[in-house]
């Protein structure tokens, strides 16, 4: 059944990220705030469509919540407030170029999107119930959710037709499998740049390169800490069940199973219409049924119920209390199959079917005695936990040190290893504790944190014990490394010294394969090597696909410094570009599927250019 909800409510969310436009929902209840503060300005205007501020205060603190819970604390108001306003103003041109060209979605697929989504799934697939409560936790009535979704939809479809319809002329497709699909045909040898015989470093040289990489220096800020916690887990071996504990438990249970019988619904739902033509629309049902007309395909005609019309009107289970009282006299009069008549409520008219009767199954007391077992043992575990977790919130407040607290509440004190804001080990693997760690009543102020749920069942209170803050490291700290880089680079450059001699000679008339046998160096031929061919070496490779080509045909000869510092001298003995034939449907489908893909991230960048630069767009 439909479920009324509060009506405050904003629509849909469009997020610009890295040149790609991405859509999302988001619903902010922001009745309540608007309320309180009676009114207030707008954040912006996008052709002459107004941005709450109170939109954007929300969705800057839930972006804030989220970098919080992601271990990042050091978060600017400022920064971040103008990301999630340029996130907003990039939605409503969006939404607004849509509208523009009056694009629809039909209700059809809004419904079967609905009813096919996991998140409003049940046991047996889409559940009602289930969705009027997802969509109530979003702040949503479920027309304002058609309505947001119906939007969000339309936008995806504008945003589609733009990044998907781009195309390529089979001139533009050939001249880019040319160069994709080239191969070249090279030999090739790799003088290592082990040697570092003779090679010195002096030390202005050292401290050159240590004042110019400060900031590669620099470590993060890290501190160790103590911490207690409580666990769920471990409360269960202390509570006991006696037999007569189970005998009781069962006595209940078999009092509710008596009493439990759960009825599967189905109903059409006529909603009041501004014109009042809800009256003939209830009539033609009256008849149909009459008739002997289909329920479910009625439920599918003209319920206003969208969700559940899909399932023939199913809109699950009661016990009795589900549904409104009206509701539920009417479904009491009804044997199973049975239709009613129009019943009223807050929400409209209903015919109600009573699809089935589910009574619940009667078990032994020695059949249920494990899970009763279980079932009080929980439930105990649940109220000593909940009970000492409120009494280490009340220590966490009333305690100024952690020591204290631990004595007092009989719980072990643990010490960390060193951790930082973005990593650490043990408890401190969990970002929101480390978070909590290093904020600054915790970090400066000294104090013992508030409770911190790590994980289910785990509630954690931290205090630091030793903070040691970000600094840069002295050069006798890095002194080994910078010697050892300024080594390798020195070996690099004598090595390239030499491949330069060789290049030399062979474009003289020498040939590398003696050059090579000169020096020690390994002579190769690679033969008509793709791109993606791994047959040599990935860097050698790619080293080879960026050599200039001798437009005259003969052969070229380079020298190059590979990314492992190792040099090598490369001899380019012929290039073929790459070809296609575009009577080949398949081939094309597959090089056109590709420039497809590679072009449609230029096309959104384009987009969100395009709809900023021609917007008018006021902040405020």
């Amino acid at each position: 059944m439909l479920q009324k909800i509060r009506n405050n409510t904003q629509g849909i969310a469009a997020y610009f990220v890295a040149g790609i436009l991405v859509i999302a929902m988001a619903a902010f209840g922001v009745g309540p705030l608007l309320d309180s503060i009676g009114g207030p300005p707008n954040a912006a205007e996008v052709n002459g469509t107004e941005i709450a501020e109170p939109t954007v205060a929300i969705e800057v603190q839930r972006q804030k919540q989220q970098l919080y819970q992601s271990g990042v604390s050091d978060i600017s108001d400022d920064v971040l407030r103008e990301e999630v306003l340029d996130r907003l103003i990039g939605a409503e041109l969006l939404t607004q170029a849509a509208e523009e060209l009056n694009l629809t979605v039909s209700k059809t697929v809004i419904d079967q999107q609905i009813v096919s989504n996991p998140a409003f799934a049940g046991i047996d697939g889409y559940d009602p119930n289930t969705f009027s409560m997802r969509i109530a936790q979003l702040g949503y009535t479920p027309q304002e959710f058609v309505d947001a979704l119906s939007r969000d939809y339309t936008v995806q479809q504008y945003f589609t037709a733009v990044t998907n319809t781009s195309f390529l002329g089979n001139e533009q497709v050939a001249a880019l499998v040319a160069i994709i699909e080239q191969n070249r045909s090279f030999e090739y040898g790799v003088i290592d740049a082990a040697d570092t015989d003779g090679i010195v470093i002096d030390e202005a040289t050292l401290e050159a390169r240590y004042n110019e990489n400060l900031e590669r220096f620099l470590t993060e800020a890290q501190m160790t800490a103590q911490y207690v916690k409580l666990e769920r887990a471990e409360l269960a071996a202390s509570v006991e069940v006696t037999d007569e504990d189970l005998q009781r438990e069962f006595e209940v249970t078999q009092s509710n199973v008596d009493a439990q019988t759960l009825k599967l619904v189905a109903h059409i739902l006529v909603t009041p219409k501004d014109d009042g033509s809800e009256a003939a629309t209830i009539a033609d049902i009256e008849a149909a049924l009459s008739r002997g007309e289909d329920f479910a395909e009625l439920a599918l005609n003209y319920s206003d119920d969208f969700a559940s019309a899909e399932i023939g009107g199913e809109i699950g289970q009661t016990d009795g209390t589900a549904f409104d009282p009206v509701f539920e006299d009417a479904l009491d009069e009804l044997a199973i199959g049975e239709v009613s008549g129009p019943v009223d409520t807050d929400f409209g008219t209903h015919f109600i079917k009573l699809l089935e009767i589910d009574s619940a199954e009667q078990l032994s007391f020695e059949d249920a005695r494990d899970e009763l077992e279980e079932r009080i043992r929980n439930m105990e575990v649940d109220r000593i936990y909940a009970v000492e977790l409120e009494s280490l919130r009340d220590a966490a407040y009333q305690y100024g040190d952690l020591e204290s607290l631990a004595e007092a509440l009989e719980l072990t004190l643990y010490d960390t290893s060193a951790f930082t804001l973005d990593s650490g080990e043990g408890m401190m693997a969990n970002a929101e504790l480390r978070a909590t760690a290093f904020a600054s009543d915790v970090r400066e102020d000294g104090l013992i944190s508030e409770v911190v749920e790590a994980e289910e069942g785990v509630a954690v209170v931290v205090a630091m014990q030793n903070f040691e803050p970000a600094r840069v490291m002295s050069l006798d700290e890095v002194r080994d490394e910078l010697v050892a880089e300024l080594t390798a680079e020195a070996a690099s450059q004598r090595a390239k010294a030499l491949a330069d001699t060789l290049v030399e000679r062979a474009q003289s008339g020498a040939t590398l394969e003696a050059l090579f046998a000169e020096v020690g160096v390994e002579w190769l031929v690679a033969r008509e090597l793709t791109r993606s061919m791994v047959t040599v070496e990935p860097e050698i490779n790619q080293a080879a696909f960026k050599l200039p080509i001798n437009v005259s045909g003969e052969r070229e000869y380079s020298a190059v410094t590979l990314p492992s510092g190792r040099v090598a001298v490369f001899g380019l003995i012929g290039v073929a570009d790459g070809s296609y034939n575009p009577e080949e449907a398949a081939q094309l489908d597959m090089m056109m599927q590709f420039f497809d893909n590679m072009y449609a991230a230029a096309e959104a960048e384009a987009l969100q250019e395009a709809l900023f630069e021609n917007a008018a767009i006021e902040r405020r």
